[in-house]
């Protein structure tokens, strides 16, 4: 069958009598080595056929090269750094289709791939990784491909589970120290606010590696576990910095004017001027539900009147050579 694909591609090319010749050719090159089968594959390559043979997972064997797959991003897990005088870093992401699920490895500065590009749940294409003990390897000529991104949920969507979410730290507890079997460990927590919802995330674990959180950071947390309320990350959930806060400091004032500027709010506080996203407009005017056949320009001109001279805090951020506020509540 793959013969007749490929045979079919270089009769586009060449008539009959040049491809026999050059299969015979190809086969005398390679001292007979290989068979007509590999003959045509290899003659098509020559020529620019460049179809992706992709496989299943459970497919994968041994010593496997060249391996393309279609898989989702399952897990991820911590990384690993070996020092001393081969000292290397290394972490595993976790791939699964409907036939199985396999770790791939990426090594050193690959794993910024991790931490920049790829999310829990998203879905990719793999292209020339290699088996090993059990595995795929991420290597120089290989390549990942994002099919389809998977967002994090709303706060307000989260239920008992797995979960992955998005937002803001806006404000940092101090650490707690308990005891378990005997042991003093110790907790660390935050509140993460997403648009007028807020929600409180608990570290139990790998504290260390999250001492350079300030409040103001946008961030995202993976595999992490939502129960009673609150977002709780064990040594398999990790955090994602999206956007590090350029000012720790809150900024509070009363609002000395206001005025709308297309989609966006600008208000005055100080000498400051601080631009409101659409999606703060609930938090700023103190409103829940908005109806989708009400404009911007309506609630701006009902409510502007009630928040003047009124003290706010703002997490604020730069963005665009602009200073921009998140409404804390």
């Amino acid at each position: 069958m793959e013969s007749e694909e490929f045979l079919a591609f270089l009769r586009t090319k060449y008539n009959t009598q040049k491809i026999d010749d050059e299969i015979i050719k190809i086969i005398s090159d390679y001292n007979g080595l290989i068979d007509k089968n590999t003959a045509f594959k290899l003659m098509a390559k020559m020529n620019g056929y460049n179809k992706i043979e992709k496989v299943k997972v459970s497919n994968i064997k041994k010593g496997m090269r060249s391996v393309n797959i279609d898989a989702e991003v399952i897990m991820f897990f911590p990384i690993y750094i070996r020092k001393g005088d081969n000292p290397f870093k290394c972490q595993r992401i976790m791939l699964k289709d409907e036939s199985g699920t396999i770790p791939i490895v990426f090594w050193n500065e690959d794993i910024q791939i991790l931490e920049k590009e790829l999310s829990l749940g998203d879905k990719i294409e793999v292209l020339d990784a290699y088996e090993n003990n059990g595995e795929l390897n991420y290597a120089y000529r290989t390549k990942i491909n994002i099919k389809e991104k998977k967002e994090p949920l709303p706060i307000s969507e989260l239920k008992e589970g797995v979960c992955s979410v998005k937002g803001r730290i806006v404000e940092i507890f101090p650490e707690y120290s308990y005891k378990k079997n005997g042991e003093i460990k110790i907790m660390a927590s935050f509140k993460l606010m997403q648009g007028k919802e807020q929600v409180r995330v608990i570290i139990w674990e790998n504290i260390e590696d999250y001492n350079g959180l300030i409040e103001g950071d946008l961030i995202r947390i993976e595999s992490a576990w939502f129960k009673n309320g609150e977002i709780h990350l064990n040594s398999q959930a990790r955090i994602v910095i999206i956007e590090k806060a350029q000012d720790p400091d809150l900024l509070k004032g009363e609002i000395k004017d206001i005025k709308l500027q297309g989609n966006e709010i600008v208000v005055l506080i100080g000498d400051i001027l601080l631009f409101l996203k659409e999606d703060q407009i609930p938090n700023l005017f103190g409103i829940s539900d908005v109806s989708k056949d009400i404009t911007l320009d309506t609630i701006f001109e009902l409510k502007k009147d009630l928040i003047n001279n009124k003290e706010f805090s703002f997490i604020t951020f730069e963005e665009n050579g602009k200073v921009y506020g998140e409404v804390l509540i």
